[in-house]
Parts: structure tokens; sequence; C-alpha cells
């Protein structure tokens, strides 16, 4: 019989021998990343979390220690367990997504491939995969060859992926009229990159500063009047300077006012996670469009 339990309101089950522990673990990034608790705020022990939800020690204990090598939470003898942050240096993996792009054959290297999108110029997997991973999410390419064994290896692949519990959605290089042509989506998250679709599109570009002018004219095109920036805050504060002073041109170009209370407190953001985004949502009663922005600037040494 399968056992069943609440944690904090996600559902996690021992449907496999084994498995409770790394649900358990996930069930607290989620809590840990949402802002549950504070940095520093004590955890609750064991026994409490026994009592809350039936799991036992033993499954709690395996995940704690994997909270705690993953740099999360921080053990202090005969005082209890803490959070120590809720960004840690060492991302835990957090989850699966699906890379969809159209190749004109299955011997491809999808790593290697290179497209030409409608909005952002060109588009590298590779640095896609890269950034990825310097955030803990994991990528398999789904390649769409349009042949019938091509379409029926894409279809069977993406089956597998929905049944993975870590599968958490797709990144699109393609339309959305070919990938509902390929793929059942159903309730599955989907982002597509490099298109016109600014409902759901991140903005890429070589160029930052492109990036954030096309995209910021892009969106007043769509009727917002309330628009917020919130640049990276791991970048410099002379980039940040300069891509609020592109933010603030293209604003006054379409005669709209640049919320200066936003831009003072994600200019204090140290890094970015769901406490500190809140912070800023808070704030931002009357908006209507938030870009974000995390951009890395190469060196000619690397």
């Amino acid at each position: 019989m399968i056992k069943e339990y609440t944690f904090y309101g996600t559902k996690i089950s021992d449907f496999r021998r084994g498995e409770l522990p790394g649900r358990i673990y996930e069930a607290f990034v989620k809590e840990i990343i949402s802002g549950r608790w504070s940095i520093g705020e004590r955890l609750p022990s064991y026994e409490q979390l026994y009592r809350d939800t039936g799991i036992s020690r033993t499954s709690i204990d395996v995940a704690m220690k994997k909270l705690e090598v993953d740099g999360y939470i921080e053990r202090v003898h005969k005082k209890g367990i803490f959070l120590k942050t809720t960004h840690p240096g060492k991302h835990a993996e957090v989850g699966t997504l699906a890379l969809v792009l159209e190749a004109d054959c299955l011997e491809i290297d999808p790593y290697s491939y290179s497209t030409k999108t409608e909005s952002f110029g060109l588009l590298c997997v590779d640095q896609i995969r890269e950034e990825a991973e310097s955030l803990g999410i994991r990528l398999k390419p789904l390649l769409i060859d349009k042949t019938s064994k091509g379409l029926e290896i894409i279809q069977q692949e993406f089956l597998e992926l929905q049944e993975n519990h870590n599968f958490r959605g797709i990144l699109s290089l393609v339309n959305k009229s070919l990938l509902n042509d390929v793929l059942v989506l159903g309730d599955t998250p989907v982002v597509y990159l490099g298109t016109e679709d600014i409902s759901s599109v991140p903005c890429i570009s070589g160029n930052p500063y492109l990036s954030l002018e096309l995209l910021t004219k892009k969106v007043i095109e769509f009727g917002h009047k309330e628009i917020v920036f919130i640049p990276d805050p791991t970048g410099s504060k002379i980039g940040h300077n300069l891509l609020m002073d592109v933010f603030r041109k293209n604003l006054a170009k379409a005669s709209l006012l640049c919320n200066e209370e936003i831009h003072q407190i994600s200019s204090e953001l140290k890094h970015v996670d769901l406490v500190s985004i809140k912070a800023i949502l808070d704030a931002c009663e009357s908006t209507t469009a938030i870009i974000a922005g995390r951009f890395r600037y190469w060196s000619k040494g690397g």
C-alpha cells in the first residue's frame, strides 16, 4: 500500500522504495524558496515534523542532511536546525525542462545547435544549457524531426518526461503552431524563446541594452502604461545604471513615467530569491508589466 503524506500543503508519497527522502527534500526546498522561513530562523524539530506529517524521523534526517550539504541549512548542536540561506552557492537541482527545437535530422548534436529567432537574433542551445545548469536546472533537448519516425520519438520522449516528478515544463525554440502539431501539451507550462509572444517570452540578445530597448518597446506596444524594470542584482552598479537609463528613455519617448521607488528597492537587492521578489511585488500595486533582466558580461579572457 502506498503511503501519502502532506508536507506544508504538498502531497508526497513513497511510491517507490527509498524515494521518500528525495520527495521530502524537494518539498523543503520549495518552502524555503517561497519564504516560509527567514534566514537565521529555526526550522521545526524532527519531533514536530513527525507529529505534523507522520513521516518517520529516518526519512526526515536523510532529507535534512542533503539540505545541509547543499547549503540551505545549518545544524547547531543542542540548539536546532536553522535556515542558512535561500540562495546557496551550490544550487540543488530544482527540476528538468524540455528544450524543444527543430532539426533536419536526429543525428545532430543538440547542444551545438544554434537557430535564428524571429525577434532577438541567434540562440545557442549550449549557452542556454550553461545558464540553466548554473541555476540547478537540467535541460532535456527534444528535437523535432517531421518524419513519422522522428515524431514518434519526440512524442515518446515527452511522455517519459511527463512521468518524471522533477519535470517542470518546456522552453520552446519553435512557434506555438508547430509545438501544438507535435505534442499534446495539456497543462504543461511553456515559455517560447525568441518569438513575438511577449506574454511569455524572455528577451535574449547578445547586447543587454538592445534587449531591454526592444522588449520595453514591445511591452509599450501591447498597451502597458505602468511598467517596472528589475535589473540583475548580481550585475555591476555601472551596468545597472546604464540599463535603467535605457529603460527611462524608452518610457519617456512614450510619455510614461518611471517608478523610481521600485528602482530603488531593486537596486538594493543582493541576489534573486522569492522573498526579495515578493518585496518588489508588494510595491507594484498599479503595475501592469514587469521586465526582469539577468545578464552575463563576458570579458576577453572568458
